[in-house]
């Protein structure tokens, strides 16, 4: 990157973020104009009324309610902690300004974490590296829901900032911000195996490893970051599968494997913009996997999350929008930056993301209620 990007790395950030979520912008315009719809109701569909329906009526008593043989949806499919922040920042301003509060909080809190994205590897590829991987993550095909009333900023920020917090063997604070994030979203996983790891390896050194009391404490926080939302659905719902049952209103299963296999059996019937861009997205993320795993400046706990963030989209499904879990995935703009490093192929890579990140707002924003979400 430019002398002016590394010496003022926040600047750099923030407005290259805005930029990109501008030209996102355009693409919401043009998709929700074709469905006859405002920009405002299109960065404010399709899950966002969910969130925004968590947030001005909250948790149904029952989970799963039945119309005859079919599961029907409910709030309980989605954590309490973004809704509930939308819920507060409109409080001045009435229910109606939810879905806009979301959508802000949003905003936001991805470029938050792309602040702290930037700040977790500059030691490791040099401040203008940072502003790369920082803007090469918030120029990745998903990230067109930074700029919706979707959770996935809240979420990247908490989990970013429980990486940061690792890399600097702060273990209980990443534990925590962790905990923080499996009340958001319930994709821990990846970053919950990457901090135990880590902090494991950590308490193995000799010489002033992690002490044995933050070791239990990480353990415990990122497995409650892992079962807190699914444990609380189930309690709730008197039955151990309660959110399986939630999410079967929305076609999908919490057996691993189950969804991506179903995918991949009727993939002569799926669209090929969405089946090209999740194939596309699907092998980089693997080939950035193997080799942030390979490349041994990193610590530990960010050359796990790319191989974890694989598997766990495999897991639960690279059908359907399930690209979006790769947002997450912190190996896909490190290997991205490893392979632009001058400031003309940076902005030469976020350009080609661009044409990637529309095709993604055709795909998943527009169309008819009977399509996948976002």
């Amino acid at each position: 990157m430019t002398r002016w990007a590394a010496r003022h790395p926040v600047l750099a950030v923030v407005a290259g973020y805005v930029l990109l979520r501008l030209t996102d912008l355009i693409g919401f315009a043009i998709v929700g104009g074709s469905d006859g719809r405002s920009l405002g109701e299109t960065i404010t569909s399709w899950d966002g009324g969910w969130f925004d329906r968590a947030a001005v009526e909250g948790w149904p008593d029952r989970v799963v309610v039945m119309d005859g043989a079919r599961s029907l949806g409910t709030t309980w499919a989605w954590p309490p902690l973004f809704p509930l922040a939308g819920r507060l920042a409109a409080l001045p301003f009435g229910e109606d300004a939810v879905p806009f509060a979301l959508a802000g909080i949003a905003v936001l809190s991805g470029l938050l974490a792309a602040l702290v994205l930037s700040r977790t590897v500059r030691p490791f590829v040099g401040a203008g590296g940072g502003v790369a991987v920082a803007l090469l993550w918030a120029s990745l095909p998903a990230s067109p829901v930074l700029g919706m009333s979707y959770s996935e900023g809240l979420f990247c920020l908490l989990a970013f900032t429980s990486v940061r917090a690792a890399t600097r063997e702060r273990w209980v604070l990443g534990g925590a911000a962790l905990l923080a994030a499996g009340l958001v979203r319930t994709s821990t996983l990846p970053f919950a195996v990457a901090l135990v790891a880590a902090a494991w390896v950590a308490w193995r050194r000799p010489v002033r490893g992690a002490t044995t009391a933050s070791l239990v404490a990480v353990t415990v926080l990122a497995g409650t970051s892992v079962a807190a939302w699914p444990l609380a659905v189930a309690l709730r719902a008197g039955r151990w599968d309660g959110l399986s049952q939630v999410q079967a209103a929305w076609g999908r299963s919490t057996l691993p494997f189950h969804d991506t296999l179903g995918w991949v059996k009727t993939l002569s019937l799926q669209g090929w913009p969405e089946v090209g861009l999740t194939v596309v997205m699907l092998a980089a993320a693997t080939v950035a996997a193997i080799w942030c795993w390979r490349d041994r400046r990193y610590p530990l706990v960010l050359r796990l999350i790319g191989p974890m963030s694989v598997v766990f989209l495999l897991m639960t499904g690279v059908g359907y929008s399930g690209i979006r879990l790769l947002l997450s995935d912190l190996a896909l703009p490190i290997w991205l930056q490893s392979l632009l490093r001058s400031t003309v192929a940076v902005v030469a890579g976020c350009l080609a993301l661009l044409a990637l990140r529309w095709i993604w707002i055709g795909v998943y924003v527009g169309g008819s209620p009977d399509t996948p979400p976002p």
